[in-house]
């Protein structure tokens, strides 16, 4: 008994001196791997590595051994290699148009926390706009849609908004909302505290002073976007921390302090966002569109067909772009914000069965900068470059329309259009 004894209190001196080490070691969080990125100067070609530092002046990438510093005020976006896990149930809009696609969300008067398959993001009550459940299965190619329901909310409402479902539609309750959580939404209703179960409610809305809840609002100069699973982020400035792979944000509805974006939850940076404004997803101030059909003209159907649409378009470096396919006799005006320095993008037939080309003007208040006929024979089908200079410009206005010919059988100043096709406008930009 004695051996035994001893041989315990020897091993349990052992134990109590390398417990401690073991502890110690397990209690060290495994450091986190630098990710790989792709950084797309504003020209140039794009670099790739693996991500040092990066802060509000600088990127810093390393590469075959070698370590390099780029200005941000160079670089056009950033793209994370590793993209992040797609989340789901529940739609969740801020009030400076984000739309972020997060597994849940629960409120108090505190906080707001988000949760994404990778850990939560914390947020300001005050930035919640509103939330639909569920999110939809399948995401639309251009991001995550607004519900239906925010088109139907009153125009004026008395306060926060608690959608409930119903068979025909929905049905909006006028409350405060006090707390959301996993189960249910505590609201304030002539001055009594009512749970609500979270399965009868399709969404809620908060009053907010800062426009309407389905808009997507401009973006402000020098404003940055993350790229989400499912959806975005705006803010004004993003970091990197080496020490444990966490993204440091500083969200465009706060004026001070950070929020802490999970690791594995960010798939780019668009720093360009704020420098340009994308008139895919700006909506003009005026458009008009007069199909060449006579009495059909006043067709519904037919000129929904013939309306100008935003379509995905293959880049030469195979990256994601948008444009938007326009048909004769299309018009769109835009309001050109003060800030701005130049209009461009890239014009090409949209089809190559078109036999006559068709014309593009476009002018800045009431100015013609430019004009070409797009299509048709082989020296016009080419893309062709638009790059206006908008400085001081208030309007800007593009036409899309047949070219006119002279009869041959009249005098010259008698003349018809010939039917061109559609043409495309890849990336048009307002640059500021």
């Amino acid at each position: 008994m004695t051996r035994v004894s001893r041989f315990t209190d020897c091993w349990t001196g052992l134990l109590g001196l390398l417990l401690p080490v073991a502890l110690a070691g397990a209690a060290q969080p495994a450091r986190a791997q630098p990710p790989e990125v792709v950084v797309t100067p504003a020209s140039g070609t794009p670099l790739r590595g693996q991500l040092v530092g990066l802060d509000k002046a600088e990127v810093r990438l390393s590469a075959d051994g070698t370590e390099r510093t780029i200005d941000l005020r160079t670089v056009r976006q950033i793209a994370i290699s590793a993209q992040p896990a797609v989340p789901g149930g529940t739609l969740v809009g801020l009030t400076d148009g984000s739309r972020l696609a997060v597994n849940d969300i629960t409120m108090t008067a505190e906080t707001a926390t988000a949760q994404l398959p990778t850990g939560l993001l914390l947020l300001p009550p005050s930035c919640l706009h509103w939330v639909a459940w569920p999110l939809a299965a399948e995401p639309a190619a251009d991001g995550p849609q607004a519900p239906a329901w925010l088109a139907d909310l009153p125009v004026e409402p008395a306060g926060d908004i608690v959608v409930i479902r119903r068979d025909d539609g929905w049905q909006f309750i006028a409350c405060a909302i006090i707390s959301v959580t996993a189960d249910e939404v505590v609201v304030l209703l002539e001055e009594e505290r009512i749970p609500v179960n979270r399965t009868k409610l399709a969404g809620l809305c908060w009053l907010r002073e800062t426009g309407t809840p389905a808009a997507e609002p401009e973006p402000a100069a020098g404003e940055i976007l993350l790229a989400l699973a499912g959806g975005s982020l705006r803010c004004r400035g993003v970091s990197w921390s080496a020490a444990d792979g966490s993204w440091q944000v500083r969200l465009a509805t706060q004026a001070e302090g950070e929020t802490v974006l999970p690791v594995g939850s960010l798939g780019g940076i668009d720093y360009a966002f704020g420098r340009r404004i994308d008139l895919t997803r700006r909506k003009p101030a005026e458009m008009k569109v007069e199909p060449y059909f006579g009495s059909l003209v006043e067709d519904d159907q037919l000129r929904s067909f013939f309306a100008a649409r935003v379509i995905p378009v293959a880049a030469a470096d195979e990256t994601a772009a948008r444009g938007l396919l326009l048909r004769p006799r299309t018009e769109m005006i835009w309001t050109i914000p003060p800030d701005s320095r130049r209009f461009r993008g890239t014009l090409q037939p949209a089809s190559q069965t078109a036999i006559t080309p068709t014309v593009v003007v476009i002018e800045v208040d009431g100015e013609g900068r430019f004009r070409a006929e797009i299509g048709g024979p082989e020296e016009a089908a080419a893309a062709q470059p638009i790059d206006i200079d908008l400085t001081g410009g208030r309007q800007l206005r593009l036409l899309v329309d047949f070219v006119r010919r002279p009869l041959d059988t009249t005098p010259e100043a008698a003349s018809a259009p010939l039917l061109g096709g559609p043409i495309l406008l890849t990336e048009p930009l307002i640059e500021r």
